[in-house]
């Protein structure tokens, strides 16, 4: 029966290295290589499974990595104040608002403190707005 090794991992400052049974697979930054990540390989001299597998553990573990924060953990609604749930009503609000494209539609008798229409280009929705 074939004893399965368990692959290790050693981080270090700008590298990690990844030992499988079969090979060491080490990625680390360097400003020279393309997107400045560069790699080798114990056992092979181009691209491998190896170093696909070292790639790989970085993108998915990321964040048990340290290399990326958790994401954020909203609070389920139910469980807001009604000051609390204003609060994150209006934020999500502010940032759809930052984001989502609109065209300013000015009336005939376009003024600064006239009527004008809003569209959103994502849902085609129109809006009435007054400056005072």
């Amino acid at each position: 029966m074939k004893s399965v090794t368990k692959p290790s991992i050693r981080e270090q400052q700008e590298s990690l290295k990844l030992c499988l049974p079969e090979a060491t697979a080490q990625l680390y930054l360097n400003p020279a290589a393309r997107n400045r990540i560069a790699w080798t390989c114990s056992q092979c001299r181009s691209a491998c499974e190896h170093v696909g597998a070292a790639l790989s553990l970085v993108l998915e573990e990321k964040t048990a990595l340290g290399l990326a924060a958790p994401p954020l953990m909203k609070t389920p609604i139910e469980l807001l104040t009604d000051e609390q749930l204003v609060e994150r009503l209006l934020m999500e609000r502010r940032e759809r608002a930052a984001s989502e494209p609109m065209l300013l539609n000015l009336t005939e008798h376009a003024g600064p403190w006239s009527d004008h229409t809003v569209t959103t280009l994502n849902s085609g929705r129109t809006y009435r707005v007054a400056l005072l």
